[in-house]
């Protein structure tokens, strides 16, 4: 998660954008990636959602029933 979208750090959305995808997220939330060969961009698809191409997140859908962020500022956090 470390520098998630390029900004350093990961807030609530950008947890939930992982896991739902961006039909989950009100339009302000929302970021969808840019394929750099046509230009196009395409909403994110959550790993939790049925539609995702990669077939290890049926693995997921199918048996595990929560995820967990963890976000460390290396000073004072949980890792120090």
């Amino acid at each position: 998660m470390s520098g998630f979208m390029g900004i350093g750090k990961a807030d609530e959305r950008d947890c939930e954008l992982i896991v739902y995808g961006d039909k989950a997220l009100h339009d302000r939330d929302k970021r969808g990636w840019v394929d750099h060969v046509t230009g196009k961009t395409t909403p994110i698809i959550g790993v939790f959602d049925p539609k995702h191409p990669d077939p290890r997140s049926e693995y997921l859908r199918t048996r595990v029933h929560a995820v967990g962020f963890v976000s460390g500022s290396g000073k004072g956090g949980i890792f120090d």
